[in-house]
């Protein structure tokens, strides 16, 4: 029987990095979780992640997809040089943004700690954004087995350095070493591909045009998030600790689903370049996204069907009522699959995407407490499901009367409709029944 090769592209080798990055993660959890290191000091690991995850992800998010939309002159190298340069200036001055900003209003961030753990963090915080631009470099160069090379090579030197560190015995402090070892390797290769494009690499205007694509999808990020920290304030008024840790818990997107639909879109913002036809673009969205329905509603299914067994073998029983807002999470699938964002975006036309972020936001909160009243936590896990489907639905009705775009031009209808109706009836059928 001949075996079915698989071809890489600008979607697959990207999906492909980020699930190697997220399987580093898990990975390096499992590792510390089995170390001989303290519960305390795992959440020392864990903090440091999320405190530079909650400073940098939403400018990253708005200057990477800002970047990969605006580079329109596909096949130009020295364009693309200039275009990357000035990302690498833009990305290392909001680091420094960060930094100065994490220090005026958060000085005690690390306070129960040492002040080498700050150090540590504001060094980590300058050096590691910038690294992003490798991968996107990469990829816009259409080097895709290069990509994924570089994906196996950071999911061995994160392995490597990160996570052996506590199972051979050494202190926790040299995981943070360990974590600035990996950037450092890393500024070597960004700057091998940099060497020798300063003098014709600045420009003011590229940068501009960066800011000004990019800015809205910075404030939609910010936006987005909010909902997540406001979601937790409802429950935490309305509320005892035990009910805020089970909707905690419950309250998770299966993560596979946001790296395999955040990685298709961006990968598709740089089909946008050169060409004034994206009839051939939005034809793409639809043939893709269409697979990738086929691929994972399915596994969707199956967590709905299993998930109150589930929760309480991963986690504990206190958990189990955590299932009924994973359950109702699960349901953001359908949304997450749609792309009209990818459109606004790929033709730079941000400022629909903000809107619609921005409303999005309102009617989280509106719906969320509203329906806190009579479903108590669940409440608000419907509410978010009605913002994210809200959000996408308005994106498409932009896209048709704003950009006299069809939905049927980069949905796939009949698939989506076919999977999302089973997945809602299978939601709808085990309520009815447990």
């Amino acid at each position: 029987m001949q075996m079915i090769k698989i071809q890489p592209n600008h979607i697959n080798s990207l999906q492909f990095f980020h699930l190697l990055r997220y399987a580093a993660n898990i990975l390096i959890s499992v590792l510390l979780a089995k170390s001989y290191l303290s519960t305390k000091e795992i959440g020392i690991y864990e903090s440091f992640l999320f405190y530079f995850s909650i400073f940098t992800f939403f400018w990253l998010t708005g200057l990477i997809q800002g970047i990969l939309s605006i580079n329109k002159k596909e096949g130009d190298q020295k364009y693309l040089r200039i275009l990357i340069f000035n990302g690498f200036i833009l990305s290392l001055v909001f680091s420094l943004l960060t930094v100065l900003l994490s220090l005026l209003f958060l000085p005690d961030l690390f306070s129960t700690e040492t002040s080498e753990l700050t150090m540590l963090f504001v060094v980590y915080l300058i050096l590691t954004p910038s690294t992003w631009l490798i991968e996107y470099i990469i990829l816009l160069n259409k080097q895709y087995r290069k990509l994924i090379l570089y994906g196996l090579l950071n999911f061995i030197l994160q392995i490597i350095m990160v996570g052996m560190i506590p199972i051979i015995g050494l202190p926790l402090f040299w995981i943070f070493y360990g974590m600035l070892v990996v950037t450092i390797i890393k500024w070597f290769i960004l700057s091998y591909m940099l060497y020798n494009r300063f003098s014709e690499s600045i420009s003011l205007k590229i940068s501009k045009q960066i800011l000004k694509t990019s800015w809205p999808l910075i404030i939609t990020a910010i936006l987005t998030s909010s909902a997540v920290f406001i979601d937790g304030l409802l429950i935490n008024l309305k509320f005892d600790e035990s009910q805020f840790a089970i909707f905690r818990y419950g309250a998770k997107e299966f993560p596979i689903f946001i790296l395999m639909a955040t990685s298709f879109s961006n990968s598709l913002l740089m089909r946008f370049s050169g060409t004034k036809e994206i009839n051939p673009v939005l034809h793409e969205i639809k043939h893709e996204s269409g697979k990738m329905i086929k691929t994972l509603f399915p596994v969707s299914i199956i967590l709905l069907l299993i998930s109150q067994h589930l929760y309480p073998l991963v986690f504990n029983p206190d958990f189990l009522e955590s299932y009924r807002i994973f359950d109702i999470y699960l349901l953001l699938v359908v949304s997450r699959f749609v792309f009209p964002q990818t459109i606004f975006i790929g033709l730079q036309k941000t400022d629909f995407v903000l809107k619609a972020g921005f409303l999005e936001l309102v009617i989280n909160i509106i719906s969320s407490i509203i329906l806190i009243q009579y479903f108590g936590i669940i409440g608000v896990a419907y509410g978010t499901i009605i913002a994210f489907y809200f959000e996408k639905i308005l994106l498409i009705y932009y896209a048709k009367n704003k950009l006299q775009i069809e939905p049927s031009k980069y949905i796939n209808v009949k698939i989506l409709f076919f999977f999302s109706t089973l997945l809602w009836l299978i939601f709808i059928l085990k309520n009815l029944i447990i």
